[in-house]
């Protein structure tokens, strides 16, 4: 007879019957075992009660705990991060910081950055025209600027005067969001004030504070459209100081050159005659920043005098521009948004000037979009474009 095995299958549960038991053999097909007297009573078809169980109403406590308690803990955590939030604006306030201002101390700087920040937010509209905030500030920069600064070049000198320098510059910043004409003064008189000149690239000088107060300046101008007080002669003679100042000392940083090209955007903004006139000369400069900037305040107003230097500025060898710029990256952030500034104040040469012969401008738009250029800057050379062809349809 020959050998066979029997393998058994167990388990500690109970079979259904559609799940039958099989018995396995080695040679022989495999056939079915006889169910047991329990497996013959599940054979039959199953009746609703037996297939669910029963359906009971839900307590109160199991309510408690999957609806209640959950929104208990998202009400606590909201309230907590709400009662931080408003601790921390009343730390951050306006009226606040200008109080922390007035008061002193060590991180001066870092507080009238603060305040420079928060005033740019459009919830804060009410303190940009508030005067008491605003004479306040204009006051302690004036007198802060009659404050001697160390001059030496011994650390703690240094130390000391960057926090004092960047106490101005921030300053300065802060008072160029106020919508008065009020802070006019003491930006003029921080414009032109140059008591120390950084001796070394890594020092710090009062050309930084001018800088800032120049930029303060159009922005005041700007934002607020305070172009009548802006021109006059004290903010002028400020400006145009700043427009016409060189150095050939390696020792400032670029500062120099920093400063002209803020003068430049500030007579963009200012758009008298002579500022315009100004303008038309810098676009001679040797630095791309200043005739750059030059060319937008020039195309701002409509002047065609922009044209030559908006030329190139859209143009995809932008070599001279991003020589600086050590990393490839920086290169071509740099060059894509001097063509994007470029194609922007193209727009605003022909809708300011739509009558102007602009035919090389539009051509040089043309060949930019259909040549190898990004996805960026082929849609802007699409809005501006359609700038000129709306204009074409006006006339």
């Amino acid at each position: 007879m020959s050998d066979i095995r029997r393998v058994v299958v167990v388990s500690q549960f109970s079979i259904p019957s559609q799940f039958k038991l099989f018995h396995c053999y080695s040679n022989g097909p495999m056939t079915k075992v006889s169910s047991t007297t329990e497996d013959n009573a599940t054979d039959q078809p199953f009746s609703p009660d037996q297939a669910l169980p029963p359906v009971e109403v839900p307590t109160a406590g199991f309510i408690l705990q999957l609806f209640v308690i959950p929104a208990i803990i998202v009400v606590i955590i909201a309230t907590v991060w709400l009662l931080f939030s408003w601790v921390a604006h009343l730390g951050s306030s306006p009226e606040k910081l200008v109080q922390d201002l007035v008061r002193g101390g060590d991180h001066r700087w870092q507080t009238a950055w603060n305040l420079a920040k928060e005033l740019q937010k459009p919830g804060n509209a009410s303190f940009r025209q508030n005067q008491e905030l605003a004479s306040r500030l204009a006051t302690l920069l004036q007198d802060t600027l009659e404050v001697p600064y160390p001059t030496g070049n011994s650390p703690q000198d240094q130390s000391e005067r960057k926090s004092a320098i960047q106490s101005r510059v921030f300053l300065c910043r802060a008072l160029g969001e106020f919508e008065l004409s009020l802070v006019i003064p003491a930006l003029a008189a921080a414009a032109k004030r140059e008591d120390y000149v950084a001796q070394s690239a890594d020092d710090f000088g009062d050309i930084y504070v001018r800088q800032s107060a120049i930029e303060a300046i159009a922005v005041l101008a700007q934002n607020f459209k305070l172009t009548e007080q802006i021109q006059v002669e004290e903010i002028r003679s400020a400006v145009y100081a700043a427009a016409s100042e060189r150095s050939d000392s390696s020792t400032d940083g670029g500062g120099r050159d920093k400063l002209r090209s803020a003068a430049a955007y500030a007579l963009g903004v200012m758009g008298d005659k002579r500022d315009l006139d100004r303008l038309a000369i810098m676009c001679q400069d040797s630095v791309t920043n200043v005739r750059y900037n030059s060319a937008t305040g020039l195309a701002r107003h409509g002047d065609i005098r922009s044209l030559e230097t908006l030329l190139e500025m859209i143009d995809l060898d932008q070599t001279q521009a991003v020589r600086r710029e050590r990393e490839e990256s920086g290169r071509e952030w740099k060059r894509n948004s001097i063509i994007i500034n470029g194609l922007r104040a193209s727009e605003q040469l022909v809708h300011a000037n739509p009558t102007a012969d602009l035919d090389q401008l539009e051509s040089a738009i043309e060949r930019l979009l259909n040549g190898n250029a990004n996805g960026r800057l082929q849609a802007q050379a699409r809005r501006a474009l359609e700038q000129f062809n709306h204009q074409k349809t006006q006339q």
